[in-house]
């Protein structure tokens, strides 16, 4: 390992990825742990996430890596052995852009039947969605305005019957 006044160079040996990844752990140790460090201080300041958010939102990307990039699955396990560095925290490096340009928004859709909802103006689809940006389907309300419009229709019709 040479330091120069702006790169760290890191010599491998060997063509197993793991191995490999071993040698660049160890040699490169410190800097991996101060990217860790800056990128705990990123994601807090870019999107608001700790960084045991971010490492669990890592784990999105570990089955597809090791599925199609399997020797570099392999090297990002060897370079966790050699740094002493969980592997989930060498993942979320290696997806930091996905994790921040990405947002993971989940969503939940139904449908009322028009028969199902007393003929008023139904079949209606909704969706909510969870995540960054809470956005809501066109004219769906979300599941907070599904529950208003049942009570004002319930009080609509006690308000019929009296």
């Amino acid at each position: 390992m040479a330091q120069t006044d702006q790169f760290l160079c890191v010599k491998l040996r060997g063509s197993d990825p793991f191995a490999r990844g071993v040698q660049y752990g160890q040699q490169a140790e410190a800097l991996i742990r101060r990217a860790i460090e800056g990128y705990h201080r990123q994601f807090q300041r870019s999107v608001g996430q700790s960084w045991d958010a971010v490492v669990k939102r890592s784990h999105y990307y570990t089955d597809f890596v090791n599925e199609h990039y399997p020797e570099e699955f392999q090297e990002m396990l060897g370079i966790a052995e050699g740094s002493g560095v969980a592997v989930d925290e060498i993942m979320a490096l290696n997806c930091r852009y996905e994790i921040l340009k990405l947002k993971l928004q989940e969503c939940t859709t139904g449908a009322i039947l028009k028969e199902a909802s007393g003929g008023e103006g139904y079949p209606r689809l909704l969706f909510t969605s969870s995540g960054a940006g809470e956005k809501r389907g066109r004219g769906s309300g979300g599941s907070t305005g599904l529950k208003k419009k049942e009570k004002t229709r319930e009080r609509e019709r006690g308000q019929r019957e009296q």
